[in-house]
């Protein structure tokens, strides 16, 4: 798994090491003043919420849900600054409803391989947790990648996977959760 993780990290940095510059854009091929990438897909996290206050089921569990979201930011060359925010509703193992949303920012280093845009992203920022009767919120991050095909001069659809990381803490105690967000996206870059 480590040789696999590894493996795959160093084609990622190679990919981006040698890529072509974004041939996207409406007023330059290397900028996108604006760049919207709204997105649909499942995340997947695994949370240790022993003693939550507000949750019908307390203890270490995985769920599972639809997300939403998008990210607004713009591309300068290979580098991209932007803001994500995304959205899952879930639920706990005694069916309550779990609302999972993240804000972050994100730094994002791209390679262009004709029309194929590869975007690696890192983001960081807040992320929030709320049940029926509470909600918490705490640090939280992840890394991801994208594969996207520019289909038109400022339009590009594609799908990215994500590993996502959260820390909440409510009252002096520490939840924590990680898991994976997989999406289909549409993107805008003008």
């Amino acid at each position: 798994m480590r040789a696999s993780f590894l493996a795959g990290l160093l084609t990622c940095t190679a990919v981006v090491c040698v890529g072509r510059p974004a041939h996207a854009g409406l007023l330059s091929q290397h900028v996108d003043l604006i760049q919207v990438t709204p997105f649909v897909g499942a995340e997947t996290v695994r949370l240790g919420l022993a003693d939550l206050t507000g949750l019908k089921a307390p203890g270490v569990f995985t769920t599972s849900g639809a997300t939403i979201g998008g990210v607004v930011g713009m591309r300068l060359g290979p580098l991209g600054l932007g803001f994500l925010v995304q959205h899952t509703d879930a639920s706990d193992p005694a069916n309550a409803t779990l609302s999972l949303t993240k804000t972050y920012g994100e730094l994002a280093i791209n390679a262009q391989y004709g029309r194929v845009l590869i975007p690696v992203h890192f983001d960081f920022g807040y992320a929030y947790l709320a049940t029926p009767d509470t909600s918490v919120r705490g640090p939280g991050g992840k890394i991801g990648i994208g594969v996207d095909v520019l289909a038109l001069k400022v339009m590009s659809f594609g799908a990215g996977a994500d590993f996502d990381v959260q820390g909440y803490s409510q009252n002096g105690k520490l939840i924590g959760g990680y898991g994976g967000t997989f999406v289909f996206r549409l993107g805008l870059h003008i």
